[in-house]
């Protein structure tokens, strides 16, 4: 739809737990949990949005598009991310998706995407493992599926 519901607020989305994802079950194992995510959606106007992630030291600021209608969402964006392995830089470039029902509590079912779309100065075939086309899923592994809202960001 072209009118998603507003989505602005702190929310806490974990534990993180491995969905899906094309990549062998030896190299990224499913069912895994990993640690929360934190999201910050702020500065919403029609279908644009500013959005922090935050998890395991890494904050990711980024500005994201949404559809939706109703309480459903969907967040998107695509980002160059410069990855390091050993003395290498690598460049993938990705697109992300968020997606779930946003209600008093929180964001319900929510789930996120993620998709490598180019890989620049690759090479020594560094990240061979996970060419372009890989993705991985994510869900909100607690018991009640809800991503809560809560005061995180100045914390």
């Amino acid at each position: 739809g072209n009118l998603p519901p507003k989505i602005e607020g702190e929310y806490v989305f974990g534990p993180k737990r491995r969905l899906a994802s094309n990549v062998a079950a030896s190299n990224w194992p499913l069912n895994v949990y990993e640690p929360n995510v934190y999201l910050k959606f702020s500065d919403q106007h029609n279908r644009v949005a500013t959005m922090i992630h935050y998890e395991e030291f890494i904050t990711e600021t980024d500005t994201v598009y949404l559809r939706g209608s109703g309480e459903r969402f969907v967040a998107y964006y695509i980002e160059d991310k410069e990855l390091e392995y050993g003395m290498n830089k690598v460049v993938i470039k990705r697109g992300v998706i968020y997606s779930g029902r946003i209600c008093n509590e929180g964001i319900k079912y929510l789930q996120y995407a993620t998709v490598i779309m180019d890989v620049q100065n690759d090479t020594n075939g560094a990240i061979e493992t996970y060419p372009v086309g890989t993705f991985f899923i994510y869900e909100d592994g607690s018991d009640d599926g809800l991503a809560e809202r809560k005061d995180w960001y100045n914390e």
